[in-house]
């Protein structure tokens, strides 16, 4: 019986999802909640994906002799809020790594407005886990209308 129950939590602990399989399927779940509620125009479903202090950073790659322009949460959540074109941002081949309570998240990304092609470029996002899971800290794009990835 003994021999029974240790040949069992073993099997399980081998089978058993490891804490970091846990933690990148966790920070996916965050980053595509991120962009759904983005697609939707949702700020109370975004909201929940990101830290109170989260700056959002572009960078056009067009126009190189721009500065980056830096979004706070509250204008970025007004800018949606106040709009009615339909976004349709998809991201592929995405990177993570993570260590321990941060995270990173790394991918190509392709963004239409009302259907029609607006523009491309790559997305970072910073994650950090929270006592209330993990959420986005901070991100950069970048943004160009040729030579996309």
């Amino acid at each position: 019986m003994t021999r029974t129950i240790l040949a069992f939590a073993l099997a399980s602990s081998f089978f058993a999802p490891s804490a970091a399989a846990q933690d990148t399927t966790a920070v996916r779940t965050v980053v595509d909640a991120f962009f759904a509620a983005l697609n939707t125009r949702d700020t109370v479903a975004m909201a929940l994906t990101m830290t109170e202090s989260v700056r959002l950073v572009a960078v056009d790659l067009d126009h190189p002799e721009k500065a980056p322009m830096v979004v706070e949460r509250t204008t970025y959540f007004k800018g949606l809020t106040t709009g009615t074109d339909t976004f349709n941002e998809r991201y592929w081949d995405p990177h993570y790594t993570l260590d321990a309570g941060i995270a990173l998240f790394w991918a190509p990304y392709e963004f239409k407005v009302n259907g029609a092609f607006s523009h491309c470029g790559h997305n970072a996002l910073d994650l950090v886990r929270t006592p209330e899971g993990w959420r986005i800290s901070g991100g950069v794009f970048s943004m160009q209308r040729s030579n996309c990835p």
